[in-house]
């Protein structure tokens, strides 16, 4: 049985080194062959949501009046004709509100929203889109919102009509 001498630890360290080359060149060709097709698809447009369609008019529909949102603090609003317009509190209350202008097509009220932001806050700017389902005769909005010309990509946006808050109907 013949014995063998460990290797030296230069040779011991010129091993690993070659092994780790070998394996960091393995790692970056794997690399590459994902990066390109995730490259590629992060370039690609957005694809839209499924069309969204409104629904029948629903007779008689006034949103004016308070909502309470749990995500959006109290929202107010105001509407003539199909028009509408209004005010979100946000929930910090510290440049997290915001204003909203939109228009009711049969049964979903699309809004453009801004935030203003606040300096002191640290919070920049803000705007975007939405759309609201309205259901139970106006006192039911659920839908989703989003930023700059997305409707989709912020999340849900529900608000019930408020039992506290009387403005002309």
């Amino acid at each position: 049985m013949t014995h063998h001498a460990p290797p030296s630890a230069p040779k011991r360290a010129a091993r690993a080194l070659r092994l780790a080359r070998a394996l960091s060149a393995r790692a970056l060709v794997s690399l590459s062959a994902l990066a390109a097709p995730l490259a590629l698809a992060g370039c690609a447009k957005e694809q839209p949501p499924p069309t969204l369609k409104p629904g029948p008019p629903i007779p008689g529909l006034n949103l004016s009046g308070g909502f309470d949102c749990v995500h959006f603090g109290f929202l107010r609003l105001r509407q003539t004709g199909n028009a509408v317009q209004g005010t979100y509190e946000g929930v910090r209350n510290d440049g997290d509100g915001g204003t909203l202008r939109g228009a009711v097509e049969g049964d979903i009220l699309w809004v453009d929203w801004v935030q203003p932001g606040n300096f002191e806050a640290a919070q920049l700017p803000k705007k975007g889109k939405a759309w609201l389902r309205i259901s139970d005769r106006g006192n039911l909005l659920k839908g989703r919102w989003g930023y700059e010309e997305s409707r989709e990509d912020g999340g849900v946006w529900e608000a019930t009509r408020s039992e506290f808050y009387a403005e002309e109907r």
